[in-house]
């Protein structure tokens, strides 16, 4: 998925009357519909509070009928206390259970570097090759460059995949070479490559 990403589904069942005539499709207005996702701190996080203010409802309550009954702060702690935290669990399970509670991972600033080094690796030797075209083709000196600018943990054997961002695919075309490269968005970019193995432009 990317940003503005939109799927649509046509779907029905046609059964034998209904295929004695032509089929007329209506368009109807897209209604966008947006789901809201907690992770499982988040999600903690709310229902806490829910049980936060459960519990203060709950105790204020019930210790305002027992001091009409005339009952000490110390018997109102004692006998009020237990009713309002179990009220107070309750409000915040019941808070959780009605939330969409999705598991997140969360990744490190070594797996994020180690991710955007190998498009920087494509940035720099598209500019180079910006600046100096190549004598080899294309497809090899772009794979012997890459190689050159990659860390070593950054290495993958199939980059062709476009399964993560990095991953790339050189398909030839009729004014040269298109160059695919999956961005940080896992969205493929294509640029186009001139014959002579220099791109027509480079984005940041």
């Amino acid at each position: 998925m990317w940003p503005g990403c939109v799927l649509t589904r046509l779907h029905g069942r046609l059964d034998r009357d209904d295929m004695k005539s032509d089929l007329t499709l209506n368009w109807i207005e897209p209604r966008p519909v947006q789901a809201t996702l907690y992770p499982r701190t988040g999600a903690m996080a709310l229902s806490g509070c829910v049980s936060a203010i459960a519990f203060a409802l709950a105790f204020a309550w019930s210790t305002r009928t027992a001091a009409r009954r005339g009952w000490r702060i110390g018997a109102m702690v004692r006998h009020r206390l237990l009713p309002a935290i179990v009220v107070a669990l309750v409000a915040g399970a019941v808070a959780y259970s009605m939330l969409e509670v999705v598991p997140v991972k969360s990744k490190s600033r070594e797996e994020i570097r180690s991710l955007l080094a190998t498009l920087w690796a494509h940035h720099f030797v598209l500019q180079q090759l910006e600046r100096e075209p190549p004598a080899l083709p294309f497809p090899e000196v772009y794979h012997m460059l890459l190689s050159d600018n990659l860390d070593p943990e950054a290495k993958r054997e199939d980059f062709e995949a476009l399964a993560l961002p990095g991953d790339f695919r050189i398909e030839p075309a009729e004014d040269g070479w298109r160059l695919t490269i999956l961005d940080s968005y896992f969205v493929p970019v294509s640029i186009p490559i001139n014959p002579n193995g220099s791109p027509c432009s480079v984005g940041d």
